[in-house]
């Protein structure tokens, strides 16, 4: 019988320790995507490092999208990754941040403009976002923004959800104790004095005051 078709490269390098170090790279990426490499290494002394691979999906017993989407990574990873994040830098002027959440909440909206110029609104955030990246290159930003959706949890060990409004004029950098933050808890029962835990960094919050009830759109997917 004939052997199933795969994807095979070789990759060169100047020492066993490179091949390696590329080698370990690809294994992270693998596991990310879910599919891995079949790898061989051969070591040609004073001539360098060899470090084949080869691509199938053994389940299907034939190549499909996941061999090719995978190599396509490997070449990626080898070439140190061409994507510049200069090419995705721009000048955003302070007015144009949004400081508060749109209202009512989960009502934020986007637009979008392809390679072509052509402009696409979306009335919703939350259910473009998904069918506005198909087959994009997501390239995320380190953004200095907070974490503003926490996960916490009682002493009883119960997790609820505490969003953070509003930091006003507080310095994040300092101890945080001496401060009140306004935010929201999504529980059915919230009380003054009540105790959260953020499991991470082990940070208490003591609920000082009740200001309300926290009441969410039918359709606003979680946010408010």
């Amino acid at each position: 019988t004939q052997d199933p078709a795969t994807l095979r490269k070789s990759f060169h390098f100047d020492t066993y320790t490179e091949a390696l170090q590329f080698a370990q790279k690809v294994d992270e990426m693998s596991t990310i995507m879910d599919h891995h490499a079949n790898m061989r290494i051969v070591h040609k002394c004073t001539n360098g490092v060899d470090l084949e691979m080869e691509f199938f999906s053994f389940d299907a017993q034939e190549l499909t999208q996941k061999d090719y989407d995978a190599a396509n990574a490997v070449d990626l990873v080898h070439g140190g990754n061409p994507v510049r994040m200069s090419d995705y830098s721009y000048d955003l002027k302070q007015d144009s941040v949004a400081l508060f959440p749109a209202n009512p909440r989960g009502s934020s909206k986007l637009l979008r403009v392809d390679s072509q110029g052509v402009v696409s609104y979306f009335d919703h955030f939350a259910k473009s976002v998904p069918s506005a990246l198909a087959g994009c290159h997501v390239v995320f930003n380190n953004s200095r923004v907070l974490d503003a959706r926490l996960s916490v949890e009682l002493n009883d060990g119960a997790i609820v959800e505490l969003m953070l409004l509003d930091l006003g004029s507080i310095d994040p950098a300092l101890p945080s104790s001496d401060h009140a933050i306004q935010a929201m808890i999504r529980s059915e029962s919230v009380s003054k004095g009540d105790i959260y835990i953020e499991p991470v960094s082990g940070t208490k919050v003591e609920v000082v005051d009740v200001r309300g009830i926290w009441e969410e759109e039918e359709e606003s997917g979680g946010n408010g």
